[in-house]
């Protein structure tokens, strides 16, 4: 069986008895917070997204991950490329900090965001989202157990590095 195909099974099953699963996978619909596919405005569509994409999906190595993105790939996460499939408009709606004028750097603050600490702009007028065309499904065990999951999914290039709780903040600015 594709190890995707089992970790989205796997994840709807575990969300019917568990509250915490259960928001997880409900939010695998990316509505209204950052990278999405248009469309994709409910779980049942999203969940037949994923299976689509899961099909041609390629596992891509750490290796060739933090040579694209320091930091990106983090074990025990296996991650998977997929190409968005025609008939789907995919947007990136992110921006790396390196892609900043200086300009647009001064409206980025942070703040908690639900997985810890994240950056957001005050002005998301003054960046531009990109099409994408290619996505990432991230799996990886739950728990204890070694079932698989399906940790996250996004359109777009891979860009979560080092973790922000490492960056440092000047004091003297």
């Amino acid at each position: 069986m594709n190890i995707i195909f089992e970790a989205i099974a796997n994840s709807i099953s575990l969300a019917t008895a568990d509250e915490g699963m259960k928001r997880h996978v409900e939010g695998f619909v990316r509505t209204n917070r950052g990278s999405y596919v248009a469309g994709l405005e409910d779980l049942d569509s999203t969940i037949n997204f994923l299976y689509e994409v899961s099909a041609s999906a390629v596992e891509v190595p750490h290796g060739e991950i933090n040579a694209e993105c320091p930091g990106a790939a983090r074990m025990p996460a296996r991650y998977f490329r997929f190409e968005i499939p025609q008939g789907f408009r995919a947007m990136e709606s992110v921006v790396l900090l390196a892609d900043c004028s200086e300009e647009q750097l001064e409206n980025v603050r942070v703040r908690s965001g639900q997985h810890g600490l994240e950056f957001y702009t005050v002005n998301p007028a003054a960046h531009s989202e990109r099409e994408a065309t290619e996505g990432w499904i991230i799996v990886g065990p739950t728990g204890e157990k070694e079932t698989p999951v399906i940790w996250t999914w996004y359109p777009g290039r891979i860009t979560a590095g080092s973790t922000i709780e490492n960056h440092a903040v000047k004091l003297n600015s």
